[in-house]
């Protein structure tokens, strides 16, 4: 079973991206595909974080910076995963 804090993670990212704007284009990909590719680097993503969860960092002092660390892990490899499949992000001045 995924620890606590992973799940409520998980939940948080899926329900933000799915109120969010679509920040990744690929011009030589149809509008769909964003979706299954963005689920796709979402689960990889956060299925190689569960090793820094536990149910101790809920009440660690430096449970925050570890939730925090651990978020810009994920959107880090988000980017990556989403620019290998030839993605690229959409400034916030293109909307």
């Amino acid at each position: 079973m995924l620890p606590r804090p992973l799940i409520i993670l998980v939940l948080a990212l899926a329900t933000a991206s799915c109120a969010a704007r679509i920040p990744w284009r690929n011009p030589n990909l149809p509008k769909e595909q964003w979706a299954r590719d963005w689920n796709g680097c979402k689960r990889e993503a956060g299925g190689g974080m569960a090793a820094f969860h536990d149910d101790d960092s809920r009440t660690s002092p430096l449970g925050e910076y570890d939730r925090a660390q651990t978020k810009r892990q994920i959107d880090a490899q988000m980017s990556m995963c989403m620019r290998e499949l030839g993605y690229s992000p959409i400034s916030k001045n293109e909307d």
